[in-house]
C-alpha cells in the first residue's frame, strides 16, 4: 500500500527492509541501518500526536532520538492533550529532538482509518484511490464474520 500511495511522488522511496526482516522489527533498527548507509543524512521520524504521547514506550526510544528528530503531526482532538515536547517525559533537553509539524491539523489517523474501514459502509476520503481499492480488493480490516470466511 505504501507503494500505491507514494511511488508516483518524485524523490520518495518506499524502503522494504522492515517487511523483509525476520522476526520483530523496530524503528530503531531501521534508523540505525539507514544511518550506516547514509552517515551524513539528517533523519526525521514523522508520527501522529497519539504515537508521540506513547513514544517513551517504544523499543529503545532514546536511541531513536540519538539518530532522528521526532516530528509530531498534531490532531484536532489533541487540543487538551499536552504537547509531548512539553511533558515531563521529555525532560533533560530531549525536547530539542522533538518538533511540531507546521501544517493544517487533520482529523485522521491510521488507527482511526482501520477502525472505520471495519464498518462495511465507510470509505475514507483521506486515502489515495489506489490504496482504498487495494484495501477493498483484499478485504483488509474487516471484522465481520461473514467477511473473514472469504479469501
Amino acid at each position: 500500500m505504501a507503494h500505491l500511495a507514494f511511488d508516483d511522488i518524485h524523490r520518495v522511496l518506499v524502503d522494504p527492509r522492515e517487511i523483509q526482516r525476520d522476526g520483530p522489527t523496530f524503528t530503531v533498527d531501521t534508523l540505525a541501518e539507514l544511518k550506516v548507509e547514509y552517515p551524513n543524512a539528517l533523519f526525521y521520524l514523522f508520527v501522529g500526536q497519539d504515537q508521540a504521547q506513547a513514544f517513551t514506550t517504544w523499543h529503545h526510544w532514546q536511541a531513536i532520538l540519538d539518530i532522528a528528530t521526532l516530528v509530531v503531526a498534531q490532531r484536532p482532538d489533541g487540543g487538551s492533550a499536552p504537547n509531548p515536547a512539553d511533558t515531563a517525559q521529555w525532560h533533560n533537553g530531549v525536547s530539542a529532538k522533538v518538533q511540531t509539524l507546521d501544517m493544517p491539523v487533520m482529523n485522521v489517523s491510521a488507527t482511526d482509518i482501520r477502525s472505520r474501514i471495519s464498518q462495511a459502509d465507510f470509505e475514507p476520503t483521506s486515502l489515495p484511490d489506489p490504496v482504498l481499492r487495494y484495501i477493498k480488493q483484499h478485504r483488509l480490516y474487516q471484522t465481520h464474520t461473514d467477511d473473514r470466511n472469504h479469501s
